[in-house]
């Protein structure tokens, strides 16, 4: 009778032996840390199905694994085709991956403490139990627009401009005129990486002063004024070549323009010159802000009213361009 408890209690710890899980299967993964779990199920180029010893069932993804060690026979792909078991020391399956990086999962430890996603030191670091979970969010890459509407105020400074005021005004003393204000409507359409094309529309105007001092012989008699707006539209395109690949970049710039002056005086009319242009350089400090600076050429024809000579044409729109702008 003792002999026969004796073998039943042996044959009992055998079974229960056999049907406790080992968790001899290793996980090697691509930072250097070393998972120690019951490997369940392998999907391929996808995941782990993995069990931990306090019984935590965790999916883990393929891409992180640099190989793993299984310890029986029993691991089973999604096909259901049973993997090569280990020899004597162990087999280590190398695992390929064409997936992009996925965001690996965070593990703690018991204390809470995240460990590192490298190690450090020469040892990897060993996991051997599951506290939690948590998933890293993907980062999401942000795509510039291909359209983008486009602003921006100019200053234009135009010697041209104030040289055809004292030409056209002799015996009067002129305030203003010394150059032009700007503003910028329109569209900006990215061509391809780093070039862009922008069509607007643009309004240079100026405000002009002149005074009048009459005398009677050497007795002066009185004064007068006459004020009046300078403006001209100005469609054009322009485009712009960024150095690199980035929203804050320096970067170069062309136009092409063709200007319609018109003026509230009554001295002298202006006429279009025809088709102009402007050269630029410029930085985006932010992602949407431009600033620039270049050469405007806008050819204007000025003639006195009522005279049949021929017209000058001076560069009246155009000199020294200063741009401040935004892209949205």
């Amino acid at each position: 009778m003792k002999r026969i408890s004796l073998l039943t209690m042996l044959l009992l710890v055998f079974m229960l032996f056999n049907l406790t899980p080992a968790y001899s299967d290793e996980l090697f993964l691509k930072d250097g840390s070393i998972i120690e779990c019951k490997i369940l199920n392998y999907k391929d180029n996808e995941s782990y199905r993995i069990l931990f010893k306090d019984g935590s069932v965790v999916t883990y993804p393929a891409d992180k694994v640099k190989s793993f060690k299984i310890s029986d026979a029993t691991l089973k792909d999604d096909k259901g085709e049973t993997l090569p078991a280990k020899s004597d020391s162990g087999t280590t399956t190398e695992t390929n991956s064409n997936q992009s990086n996925a965001p690996l999962p965070v593990i703690k430890q018991e204390k809470g403490e995240t460990l590192p996603s490298k190690s450090d030191s020469v040892n990897p670091t060993r996991i051997d139990s599951y506290q939690t979970i948590a998933p890293v969010p993907a980062r999401q890459e942000r795509t510039e627009s291909p359209v983008k509407f486009l602003a921006s105020f100019s200053i234009v400074i135009s010697p041209d401009y104030r040289d055809m005021l004292d030409d056209a005004y002799p015996e009067a003393d002129v305030t203003g005129g010394y150059g032009w204000l700007g503003i910028d409507l329109g569209a900006q359409f990215k061509v391809v990486d780093n070039l862009t094309i922008s069509p607007t529309v643009g309004l240079l105007f100026n405000y002009v002063s002149v005074e009048y001092e009459y005398y009677y012989g050497s007795s002066y008699i009185g004064k007068e004024t006459d004020d009046y707006l300078n403006y001209i539209v100005l469609p054009r395109i322009a485009a712009r070549y960024k150095f690199i690949s980035s929203p804050i970049s320096p970067y170069i710039g062309a136009e092409l323009n063709y200007n319609e002056p018109n003026t509230g005086s009554d001295r002298y009319e202006l006429e279009s010159g025809g088709l102009g242009y402007g050269v630029f350089i410029g930085f985006s400090p932010t992602e949407n802000m431009i600033l620039e600076a270049g050469y405007l050429y806008v050819p204007v024809e000025w003639n006195y009213k009522g005279y049949d000579f021929p017209s000058d044409k001076n560069n009246i729109g155009g000199g020294v361009l200063i741009r401040v702008g935004g892209a949205f």
